[in-house]
């Protein structure tokens, strides 16, 4: 009896942990939103429908977003949401999702970031914006 207990628990953390923790990829912005990724706030308000190639990690338990899309975002839509930094006011994450996120944008990497355009938004969120590439990063850390 106690060995099923054991292993009851054991999976339940195990199952919880899947639930608290997400990663997804979706081709456009119909496809988040069919996901249910738009309406559950986890895709901002000011991303643009015409957003392609949309990846996004979130972790419910810790607080933290990571979100990555091709395309751009106007910057009369972001001013709206988010006000600029400068490079060295930007709280970088430890680390990000591994295969898409780049390491310019992690605490441990040194060369790079000045390639970024840079804003905090109200939500507590850091865009990053790569606007040679047309690529947009966002990340939220725990508070």
């Amino acid at each position: 009896m106690v060995r099923l207990l054991v292993t009851l628990m054991a999976l339940l953390s195990v199952s919880c942990d899947w639930i608290e923790s997400k990663e997804s990829h979706y081709a456009d912005m119909k496809a988040a939103a069919e996901a249910g990724e738009i309406s559950r706030g986890w895709i901002p308000a000011f991303v643009p429908e015409s957003a392609m190639e949309i990846w996004l990690k979130y972790d419910v338990e810790n607080n933290r977003t990571w979100l990555s899309f091709h395309g751009m975002v106007d910057r009369p839509t972001i001013l709206n949401a988010c006000h600029g930094l400068t490079t060295k006011d930007v709280n970088y994450p430890s680390s990000g999702p591994r295969g898409w996120w780049p390491d310019a944008l992690t605490l441990a990497s040194k060369e790079g970031k000045a390639e970024f355009e840079y804003y905090t938004c109200k939500d507590g969120e850091t865009l990053a914006i790569d606007r040679i590439k047309a690529q947009v990063f966002l990340w939220k850390l725990s508070k």
